[in-house]
């Protein structure tokens, strides 16, 4: 006696079927992993911009690849010495495109600068900026952007020549972030939610900037590598990025030598 005819078969088929198509494997959870909310940063600083000029109208230039734990980045920044002891600096920063965040910043600053004894330099500038930094959720994006201030002091040893320059810096930030745009999803996203509404609650942050500098090379042309360690000390909690990692080259002229040489 037969079992399963060929019309039980196919009835089979068919429920069998319809069973696995109500339990379907869902490769995207409805709450986003806290890995990858956590890649989303909501501070990124640039390299210090520590020029460790000495002498009345030098001039430097400098170009920087800057990493952090989860971008990049390229530094352009320019400093003058007008006076003895006085200097001014500019900066920008432009974060390549990655898959979680785009920023650039822009600042200015002006400073004091003194010899200390043969060989060892003391600096401190002074300035403001603008930014914004653009993250890319899982399920949306954010715009934040920002308004700065900072003091940043500097111990320098350098070669006779200067082609060995080596240098502490400690910078403080006060920065104001502005929440401009949220379009990623919060129910989603309780992470990122977070982050954004201890922003709005607490805008102004103080972030200290520790680092290191090191310039090796020649009189007119040096090897530029840089640290710095970034902690917010309002808000510990808030996911910024902490290492910035910058290696570059910077060009250093003394204007008023070269229109002597010239004449």
């Amino acid at each position: 006696m037969k079992l399963y005819t060929k019309d039980h078969l196919v009835l089979l088929c068919l429920a069998l079927s319809t069973l696995s198509s109500c339990y379907t494997f869902d490769p995207d959870p409805f709450v986003v992993p806290i890995d990858r909310q956590q890649e989303n940063k909501y501070y990124k600083h640039s390299a210090h911009n520590a020029p460790l000029l000495s002498k009345k109208n030098d001039l430097s230039a400098s170009f920087l690849f800057s990493t952090t734990e989860s971008s990049e980045a390229i530094d352009l920044q320019a400093a003058y010495m007008p006076l003895q002891h006085i200097g001014i600096t500019t900066s920008y920063t432009a974060g390549t495109k990655t898959s979680y965040t785009n920023y650039n910043r822009f600042e200015a600053g002006v400073g004091y600068v003194a010899d200390l004894k043969k060989g060892w330099n003391f600096e401190t500038y002074t300035g403001f900026g603008s930014g914004k930094i653009v993250n890319y959720h899982h399920t949306g994006s954010s715009t934040i952007k920002n308004n700065l201030f900072y003091i940043q002091p500097a111990i320098a040893v350098s070669s006779a020549k200067r082609t060995v320059q080596f240098a502490f810096v400690s910078r403080l930030t006060g920065i104001n972030f502005k929440v401009t745009d949220t379009t990623f999803n919060n129910a989603r996203e309780l992470y990122n939610t977070s982050q954004i509404q201890s922003l709005q609650n607490k805008p102004f942050h103080l972030i200290w900037e520790p680092g290191i500098v090191l310039k090796v090379g020649w009189e007119n042309f040096l090897f530029y590598t840089s640290y710095s360690y970034a902690t917010d000390f309002t808000n510990s909690s808030l996911n910024i990025s902490e290492n910035t990692f910058s290696i570059g080259m910077s060009f250093l002229f003394n204007v008023s030598k070269k229109h002597q040489d010239l004449k």
